[in-house]
């Protein structure tokens, strides 16, 4: 919690009206003496004094104590990088513990209480055991429930309400996510097009060029992801799971999404590994495991979102993002996961044995681990 900053503040806004300490303890009613402790820190105005004072220098209860209940971009930005790296270095309950004081001290704050939600959601897995797992996902969805309850901003409610979506598919509760999103698809209309023509109509050809390259780089990662999704769908169908998993790599070759976004096709190599195990093809799968090596060893870091010569236009975009450039998780517990989910997968305990499959886990660790 922030120090109470009265006294610097009831010293300069009296400065600030050209009065005297005599002339405040006149209006106050109190000693000259005491308006004196409350501006060099020796005493605290009596709670009934403090609407007074506020009147008097026309300011409210907030700006008088110095408080401020609501955080700015860069400064949530700031608590939740420093709270990712915690994480990833620091005993999980002492982290989560230094959450809660952050979340009680700024609980209006809706910007914040949502990126502490997407900071919860990507580490409530170091929590240690299921019972301390399931106080995380608590406290995950007492703030959605805050934020959809209480926050005015609808474009905060829309990102609360897909994060529950999320934290239900998470948790094995499908029927929470139909019942929060419905069941049918419902066409939407597209305005990013329209502001885009309407730059061009206004000359502004930059803005036109950056907005559309804005539009296309979101359809492209929502049809790869859409396409993932197809994939593991297919895990009764090979033919149309090789398929799906051809068109994926060609998107890939076209538009580079191994260095644009390799997350993107980290978890389609990782999927499309899984599903060949089972379909029985284990000289497949560690072919598709070399490339997701490749990808971790050579595109993932630095972990910024960023374009490229094609998309050149959309790093501003990203910096204005709530976290920015930056990823949500610290670069430690990013490479752990990658490491972690070939080596510890139990779909892979059949490969251990090949020496092709070894070597790629030893280059994993090697490039990615500690040592």
């Amino acid at each position: 919690m922030k120090e109470i900053n009265i006294s610097n503040i009831l010293i300069r806004k009296r400065r600030e009206k050209k009065l005297t300490q005599e002339d405040v303890a006149n209006y106050m009613g109190v000693s000259k003496a005491s308006v004196s402790k409350w501006e060099t820190g020796g005493s605290y105005p009596d709670i009934e004094f403090l609407p007074k004072l506020a009147t008097f220098y026309n300011i409210s209860l907030d700006e008088l104590l110095g408080y401020n209940p609501n955080l700015t971009k860069e400064e949530i930005r700031k608590i939740y990088h420093s709270l990712a790296e915690d994480f990833a270095k620091n005993d999980f309950n002492t982290v989560f513990n230094k959450c809660d004081e952050i979340i009680k001290e700024y609980y209006s704050c809706f910007p914040l209480l949502l990126q502490m939600v997407l900071l919860l959601i990507n580490h409530y897995t170091l929590a240690g055991s299921e019972e301390k797992s399931q106080k995380v996902i608590n406290t995950i969805l007492e703030l959605l429930k805050r934020i959809k309850s209480e926050c005015e901003d609808i474009s905060i409610v829309k990102q609360s309400v897909i994060l529950e979506a999320n934290i239900y598919l998470m948790t094995g509760k499908p029927e929470q996510v139909i019942e929060l999103l419905g069941e049918d698809i419902v066409p939407t209309a597209n305005s990013d097009s329209l502001i885009s023509r309407a730059y061009e109509l206004m000359g502004n050809y930059d803005k036109a060029k950056e907005i559309t390259q804005i539009t296309v780089f979101q359809n492209l990662m929502d049809l790869v992801g859409n396409m993932l999704v197809y994939l593991s769908l297919n895990n009764d169908n090979k033919e149309v799971f090789e398929e799906t998993l051809e068109r994926l790599e060609r998107l890939n070759e076209a538009y580079h999404i191994n260095r644009l976004n390799p997350n993107s096709m980290i978890q389609v190599y990782y999927a499309a590994a899984k599903l060949y195990m089972g379909f029985d093809d284990p000289d497949k799968a560690i072919k598709i495991i070399r490339k997701y090596k490749d990808v971790a060893v050579k595109d993932f870091f630095p972990c910024t979102l960023h374009g490229d010569d094609y998309f050149n236009m959309i790093d501003a975009w990203f910096k204005d993002f709530d976290l920015g450039e930056n990823a949500p998780r610290s670069e430690k517990a990013i490479k752990d996961d990658l490491v972690n989910v070939i080596d510890m997968d139990s779909d892979f305990e059949r490969l251990k044995e090949k020496k092709e499959f070894q070597n790629i886990v030893n280059e994993l660790k090697i490039n990615l681990g500690d040592n």
